[in-house]
């Protein structure tokens, strides 16, 4: 459902398992509640004489507590954490493993503490939902002018293989969910106010092959582009889905391109790359609620990454949208991202805050489903738990993923699938 890249299915996950692991038995989130020092469990796959770690906010350089761990007999460690150096938010836990042979090995794990009690507050501007809705007016000024392309049928074993070998995905990973064993797709176009390639969108639209209305899915790719994929999965779960490209590239665009322009946060926030990413996601919404086989009352949003990030971000600006699913949402909390002084940390907060999609979250009312993964450097436990405890709704879920970075997850997507049934009663 959020991976939507154009490339072959790898099975290797994001990171890839390494020697050091660890694990609590308490959870199997990660996520402590007060009330006791946190214990965490570290198994190494070698043979190791000793054991340091230092306890960091998440995703910060600086420690803030170090200390050695308890060995046990079976090669694996005891981490306690003295509650007393702990506060509402997440932490990581960086260990040094001392393998006996002059050489050691490194490993992380991230941790949730008291979350609930995070501090964290939205920073909107004064002018931001008069800021957007100018941008919406702007936005509604430019017609559709849709056209569609020939249209191709694909099978069961079609889609299968569409799957391996353009879609990132696994063949058929979510039998249960699969409604219709043939589904058709083609290229669809419209115009908007454009990216950086040009003013008229492309994107790829699949549906079941029946009559009738269906639920709809838009789909939103992850910071830069490359060619998009046919979204076949989508529609053999009763979608009418569109993945397009945000920036005005073709569908079969080669390569992955970086080369934005470069942005000065100094030119205000009409010039940042993605004031025309935002009203480009909801033009495509347009286009969806103008078709006459989609059901405009179970309208879905869905992407990883960036496109987690608009998926929120289409929802606060649009109350079409009944349902959201952003996967590894990026760009939230810049406020923490700042005083961590963390890798992509701006300059200053006087653009981001018209982007950080913590401001948008209060603005989303219908039900949402997020997850993060725990030792995600990209998208940091801490930014993303910010955007969702900022929701302006109740209907809302977080997944926490230990030991998961920033990568697409199998069961997660599953488990998505069964909520959209039940948000939108999808037979």
């Amino acid at each position: 459902m959020t991976i939507n890249m154009k490339m072959p299915y790898d099975p290797i996950r994001c990171p890839a398992v390494k020697e050091i692991t660890f694990h609590n038995r308490q959870n199997d989130d990660m996520m402590f509640a007060p009330g006791g020092d946190v214990v965490i469990y570290c198994n190494v796959s070698t043979r190791c004489v000793g054991l340091e770690w230092n306890l960091h906010r998440n995703i910060s350089a600086e420690a803030i507590y170090t200390n050695r761990a308890e060995a046990l007999p079976n090669y694996s460690w005891k981490i306690t954490i003295p509650e007393n150096v702990l506060k509402p938010g997440f932490f990581d836990i960086k260990v040094v493993v001392n393998v006996g042979n002059r050489t050691k090995h490194e490993g992380k794990c991230t941790f949730g503490y008291d979350a609930d009690n995070m501090p964290c507050k939205p920073y909107a501007p004064a002018d931001f939902t008069r800021f957007w809705q100018e941008g919406l007016d702007e936005l509604a000024k430019i017609p559709l002018n849709a056209k569609q392309g020939e249209t191709t049928v694909y099978n069961t074993s079609q889609i299968e293989d569409y799957n391996l070998t353009n879609a990132g995905l696994p063949a058929c990973y979510d039998p249960d969910g699969v409604k219709y064993n043939d589904v058709e797709s083609s290229e669809i176009m419209f115009d908007s106010v454009g990216g950086y390639c040009g003013k008229r969108l492309h994107g790829y639209l699949a549906r079941p092959k029946a009559d009738g209305k269906f639920p709809a899915m838009l789909i939103f790719h992850g910071a830069g582009h490359s060619g998009r994929p046919r979204p076949l999965e989508h529609a053999r779960h009763g979608y009418v889905a569109l993945d397009f490209n945000l920036h005005g590239a073709s569908v079969d665009f080669e390569g992955y391109r970086n080369d934005f322009p470069v942005i000065n946060d100094d030119d205000g926030p009409k010039k940042n790359l993605h004031y025309n990413i935002y009203l480009n996601c909801v033009q495509a919404l347009n286009y969806l609620c103008s078709r006459e086989d989609v059901d405009t009352d179970r309208i879905v949003v869905a992407g990883g990454s960036q496109g987690g990030r608009l998926s929120i971000t289409t929802a606060a600006l649009d109350s079409r949208v009944k349902a959201v699913v952003a996967d590894i949402a990026w760009w939230a909390n810049f406020p923490y991202i700042m005083d961590v002084n963390a890798w992509y940390a701006p300059k200053n907060l006087d653009v981001v805050k018209y982007y950080d999609i913590m401001n948008f979250a209060p603005l989303v009312k219908c039900p949402t489903l997020m997850n993060m993964g725990l030792i995600d450097e990209t998208s940091p436990a801490t930014c993303v738990w910010a955007a969702y405890k900022c929701l302006g709704t109740a209907e809302k879920k977080m997944i926490p993923m230990p030991g998961e970075g920033h990568g697409w997850s199998v069961e997660f997507d599953k488990f998505a699938w069964r909520w959209l049934e039940g948000v939108l009663r999808v037979n």
